[in-house]
């Protein structure tokens, strides 16, 4: 069976059609996939920059609050239990003592949120594995109150 011409150039016109219909489209797929990829990863950005502020935002009033309740020693002594019901987030209160800026800080005592206390088990022994990894170096360079 012999094709015309005019049928050969049909079918080539056709082939050469689709070839280019199907390039079309694995680009516009793949730029489609992009901008999606990079869309998710701008607002997974925009998420994760909105979740660090409010984090910032309440470690910073939850630092305030425990700077005002370690300046003011006589509240530490009387009212803990009024900073724990007003700061519910506030596990404990420990007091230092510096000797120095360059030495390590030496624990004078502990305040246990009594709710924590009752509830999970919390001791202070707890509190003494966990000051190993405190960097009391770079608290110290960063405290404006020193």
């Amino acid at each position: 069976m012999r094709l015309s011409i005019r049928t050969k150039l049909i079918l080539l016109l056709f082939i050469l059609m689709v070839v280019t219909i199907l390039l079309i489209s694995g680009q516009a797929y793949k730029v489609a996939l992009k901008d999606m990829s990079n869309n998710a990863k701008a607002n997974t950005r925009t998420y994760a920059r909105n979740i660090s502020k409010i984090i910032e935002e309440r470690m910073q009033t939850v630092k305030e609050k425990i700077l005002f309740a370690v300046l003011n020693e006589e509240i530490v002594r009387n009212g803990s239990t009024l900073i724990f019901k007003r700061s519910p987030e506030v596990l404990a209160i420990i007091e230092y003592h510096f000797p120095t800026l360059h030495s390590m800080p030496q624990r004078q005592g502990i305040l246990l949120n009594p709710n924590y206390r009752s509830k999970y088990e919390i001791n202070e022994d707890q509190f003494v594995k966990m000051e190993k990894y405190v960097d009391f170096r770079l608290a110290l360079k960063d405290n404006e109150f020193i």
